[in-house]
């Protein structure tokens, strides 16, 4: 589970900053937002149950499979 990130690695993923995950481009902030999480067990704690719950409900294959589904459906029908 992602907790940390550039705003260019999370470009694109279904992500709250600050909610789920800490985004930080410049080094010091980066270190900041590593040394928060080592810190403190309940952020830790917080925001991996908040990625999670990220991660199952845009990411999981239940989830992608119907979309999946539906684009094939779609195709299907245009062509």
């Amino acid at each position: 589970v992602l907790f940390r990130s550039t705003s260019k690695g999370c470009e694109g993923l279904d992500v709250t900053r600050g909610s789920d995950i800490l985004v930080e481009d410049k080094t010091d902030g980066f270190a900041r937002a590593i040394v928060a999480l080592l810190g403190s067990d309940e952020l830790t704690r917080k925001m991996g149950q908040m990625a999670r719950e990220t991660a199952v409900r845009s990411y999981d294959w239940s989830q992608i499979a119907g979309r999946l589904a539906s684009i094939y459906g779609q195709v299907l029908n245009d062509s």
